[in-house]
């Protein structure tokens, strides 16, 4: 287990069964949205989670959580190829975590898990409450609007701070809220070679 620092922590080995869940994934229906979502690809039809997930993430973040499947994702597999495409590239979350698992198999793996600073404004991070103020937005929702979405896939607009390789079965678990992330590289052709993970969104309670 590696803190990158308190909002940032990876796991190697997450899953004693790596592969079991990896056919799962494999194995499970998608839904397809083109563009119009905020993630390249596919995602799946159903959640798979159980009530150690919540507990292991609890133990994780050191407090307890909220999750509501219902409104953010919880357990859902996603695979993108290298041609897919979203809505947004880099952007931030609008839930304090975001974990992913990823069940790529090694040999596949290209990239990682980018966190990007916004060079315009100069900010690693998202604005506080008073910085928001300053900048003339009402709330998170505001700016994301006003200063994220617009540039979202415009390369020369963020700068790359760190990259957090792929690897099969690590976890990456992060302040989404937070930090400005996204996919730094897609790779594949098909569910099988391509970039394959499982995602948790959830709150602090």
């Amino acid at each position: 287990m590696t803190f990158l620092n308190e909002d940032i922590l990876v796991i190697d080995n997450f899953y004693s069964d790596p592969m079991e869940i990896r056919k799962l994934a494999l194995n499970t229906d998608y839904n397809f949205f083109e563009n119009k979502a905020n993630f390249p690809g596919g995602e799946s039809i159903k959640a798979f989670y159980t009530e150690k997930h919540i507990k292991k993430f609890e133990g994780l973040v050191n407090r307890g959580i909220q999750v509501d499947p219902k409104k953010y994702v919880f357990g859902k597999f996603r695979f993108c190829t290298e041609n897919d495409n979203s809505r947004t590239k880099v952007h931030f979350d609008k839930v304090s975590w975001a974990a992913i698992v990823y069940l790529s198999l090694n040999e596949d793996c290209k990239g990682g898990l980018g966190i990007y600073k916004h060079e315009e404004l100069d900010l690693s991070t998202v604005p506080s409450s008073d910085e928001l103020e300053h900048l003339g937005c009402k709330d998170v929702f505001e700016f994301d609007q006003r200063y994220v979405l617009p540039i979202t896939k415009e390369k020369g607009s963020w700068s790359l701070l760190r990259e957090i390789p792929i690897k099969f079965n690590r976890l990456i678990l992060i302040r989404g809220e937070k930090y400005f992330h996204g996919i730094t590289e897609q790779f594949g052709s098909n569910i099988i070679n391509s970039r394959l993970s499982q995602v948790f969104f959830f709150n602090n309670d």
